[in-house]
């Protein structure tokens, strides 16, 4: 599979990267923090002993750190992890966000990366449809949940004179609770607690769940009985794209390219296996868990 610095570009400001070629090796060097990757193309697409490298130089061009990685794809994914970790650890900033996704360059790219991989040009043309739209707009983190209200319960406890576990047996209800409050403490007994009375009233009103906790919540309904599970037939997937069932997650990255891939294979070659190719693409889509999951 044709590999390239697309993840990289996604994570570092590209006008502040130097491409260096040192023989048969590809060097990037990160400008601003002094860090390169290193590796050799011909090493990771057919196998070689030299290892992928990130490398970490001081001001005065010294070497201060080497990591080295192994020389497949997933070696070259968990450099890239390193070369970026580096720079953020040296800046101790997160880099400036990725230039905007150009539809029309990215197909570019793809095409010439599918034309590198041996496909001909109506597989390519299948592969870049199935595979489209190439800028997908990625989803905000969710914003942190709300701080935990401070209850100040230690004022009720002092003021009843119960303590917290014993509230729900004193009194009936919040409203019980508030009325008490409110009826047998007049505002300088919430002063001398540092707080104002009709404020710290409506707080512990707010507090419910604190003071009068549901001791006896619905069972939870029993889960579903797991489905069947099904036959992905990985020999068959196997057989039409050369790759195994533990190695289609980092081969392919994604169900669509995998879905993309399955498309351009020639009805003639589903038939030799015995298998219909629409139904078998439907299944392959199915088992997204068992090839991608976890």
């Amino acid at each position: 599979m044709t590999l390239d610095l697309k993840k990289a570009e996604m994570l570092i400001d590209k006008k502040d990267i130097e491409e260096i070629k040192d023989g048969k090796k590809t060097i990037y060097k990160y400008m601003p923090t002094n860090t390169t990757i290193e590796y050799v193309w011909d090493g990771i697409k057919l196998g070689s002993p030299s290892p992928i490298q990130v490398i970490q130089y001081d001001s005065n061009g010294e070497i201060e750190e080497i990591f080295d990685f192994d020389n497949d794809e997933n070696g070259y994914w968990n450099a890239v992890d390193k070369f970026q970790e580096l720079i953020e650890r040296q800046t101790n900033q997160t880099p400036p966000p990725p230039p905007p996704c150009n539809e029309d360059e990215e197909e570019q790219k793809l095409r010439e990366q599918l034309k590198e991989s041996g496909l001909n040009e109506e597989q390519i043309d299948v592969t870049v449809e199935a595979m489209k739209p190439l800028c997908v707009k990625t989803t905000p983190p969710p914003p942190p949940p709300p701080p935990p209200i401070d209850c100040k319960y230690e004022i009720v406890e002092k003021l009843t004179g119960y303590k917290l576990d014993d509230i729900k047996n004193q009194f009936a209800d919040i409203k019980e609770l508030t009325n008490f409050l409110y009826a047998e403490f007049d505002e300088s007994d919430f002063q001398k607690m540092g707080v104002d009375k009709w404020k710290f009233l409506e707080l512990t009103e707010s507090c419910e769940p604190l003071y009068f906790p549901d001791d006896n919540p619905p069972p939870p309904p029993p889960p579903p009985p797991p489905p069947p599970k099904e036959d992905c037939k990985p020999e068959v997937l196997l057989a039409l794209t050369g790759v195994d069932a533990d190695k289609v997650r980092t081969t392919f990255r994604t169900m669509r390219n995998l879905v993309g891939t399955l498309k351009t294979i020639s009805q003639s070659e589903f038939d030799k296996l015995g298998v219909n190719k629409g139904e078998f693409i439907e299944l392959t889509q199915r088992c997204a868990d068992t090839y991608f999951g976890g």
